[in-house]
């Protein structure tokens, strides 16, 4: 196993956090996926993307919220604003109307597991309070 991911999962393992097997991509990628339900019922799945290089890592969560055709202007009004608040998370949506957030961080085995596991709660606390705000902006509702 790559010694960036075994540190990440060392740090998971000391926080106490589950986690599936570990996956490899098609590009040799290791994909390590954390399951999150946050104060507000809102399941989600915080992807760590561990390249084979083992200097470098995304963190992604994919379909962080399915926006309408027809309220996609809101949404993206809403991601500007969260990207404007938050510099080291990117909110984008997708053409298929998915928004989406996205990091990447610089890491090394000694890193890997402190760095990864404080991108993991500023993702948590960034979505924790982003969510309610795009179904009050976007929907109309809540936040």
């Amino acid at each position: 196993m790559d010694p960036s991911v075994a540190s990440f999962l060392l740090a998971c393992d000391h926080k106490g956090l589950k986690y599936p097997s570990p996956r490899v991509g098609s590009g040799g990628e290791t994909l390590v996926s954390l399951g999150v339900r946050d104060p507000h019922g809102f399941h989600y799945t915080v992807m760590f993307i561990f390249y084979p290089e083992g200097h470098s890592a995304a963190v992604r969560v994919y379909r962080f919220a399915s926006v309408p055709a027809h309220m996609r202007s809101y949404a993206v009004r809403r991601c500007n604003t969260l990207n404007n608040r938050h510099s080291w998370v990117k909110f984008v949506l997708d053409e298929d109307g998915d928004v989406n957030m996205e990091a990447d961080c610089i890491i090394t085995p000694e890193s890997a597991g402190d760095i990864c596991m404080e991108i993991f709660r500023r993702f948590t606390e960034t979505a924790h309070a982003a969510y309610p705000l795009f179904h009050a902006e976007v929907w109309g509702e809540g936040g």
